[in-house]
């Protein structure tokens, strides 16, 4: 008895001349024309004649699928990644600074984020609106 490793990477137990286990295994062979096939293998063993009996299949076309369906499982986890990304950006108006939910709604900021989050806002004015916005506004007033 013996413990061999297929060609798909799987270990398997077999025995020669010996309990009548059957033995399957799968392998590459390069082709004269450079190109690969890919046989199935189903071998038996006689013990009373000390024979082995065996038969191949060609699997090439299920291979060469198989190896397909990986490459189209990566590009759809690559796609599905970038629709994530894309999920992350917010539709927001560049003049009102308005954001637009799912609904096609255009909320406020502050309406948004409350709506998606946790977050709870205080108003303040910055250094820069100060200056240009409620400076203004008061010398307007100081004025009129």
């Amino acid at each position: 008895m013996f413990i061999q490793r297929t060609a798909s990477g799987r270990w398997q137990r077999t025995s020669r001349f010996g309990g009548g286990h059957t033995l399957s295994f799968e392998n590459r062979y390069l082709c004269k024309d450079g190109s690969y096939r890919w046989p199935l293998w189903n071998a038996t063993a006689n013990v009373a004649t000390q024979t082995i009996y065996s038969v191949a299949r060609d699997i090439t076309e299920r291979k060469n699928a198989e190896e397909e369906q990986g490459w189209l499982v990566q590009e759809l986890q690559t796609a599905l990644a970038e629709v994530s990304q894309l999920r992350n950006i917010l539709p927001i108006c560049m003049y009102c600074k308005h954001v637009r939910d799912d609904a096609n709604y255009w909320l406020t900021v502050e309406e948004y984020i409350s709506k998606h989050t946790q977050t709870r806002f205080s108003h303040g004015v910055c250094p820069e609106c100060d200056q240009t916005v409620v400076k203004k506004w008061l010398d307007e007033k100081k004025a009129g």
